[in-house]
């Protein structure tokens, strides 16, 4: 079977790129080097409060709101801003990560994890992805779980 995107990394882009064009009646497969969804999850975890209302994130793995934001320099200078209403949500970035996941899977969308990779290239007959697992036609990797 064909697909019709293929997206390289089960990051939360690329989670929620893939929920958004399974949505839209693609066929989406997704491609990541982890073995299961949230393993290696790097970043703050902290996701402006902003990006939850404009995109529709999930918001079961929010564990706390932010008011206020410090930034201290090099030389010990600080800045401090607060406000009245939330800035920011932080997350359990894991399961935020397997939050998208659960979305772009009930939009359609195939995870393939546990594939690093290492080229991709178009061709008239399809789109093909090489990783140091296996080299593989999208489509033909079946249906994993997080």
């Amino acid at each position: 079977m064909m697909r019709d995107v293929a997206v390289i990394g089960a990051g939360p882009a690329g989670l929620y790129a893939a929920y958004q064009l399974a949505s839209a009646g693609l066929g989406v497969t997704v491609l990541d080097a982890q073995e299961r969804i949230g393993e290696h999850a790097v970043c703050s975890g902290v996701i402006g409060e902003e990006a939850f209302a404009r995109f529709g994130l999930p918001s079961q793995s929010v564990l706390n709101r932010t008011c206020c934001i410090r930034a201290i320099s090099p030389a010990g200078r600080t800045l401090e801003y607060r406000s009245a209403t939330p800035l920011a949500r932080v997350v359990d970035k894991a399961n935020f990560n397997r939050d998208l996941a659960n979305l772009a899977r009930s939009a359609g969308a195939e995870l393939c994890l546990g594939r690093f990779v290492e080229a991709s290239s178009a061709k008239r007959t399809g789109c093909f992805c090489s990783s140091a697992r296996a080299s593989r036609r999208l489509g033909n990797c079946g249906r994993e779980s997080p």
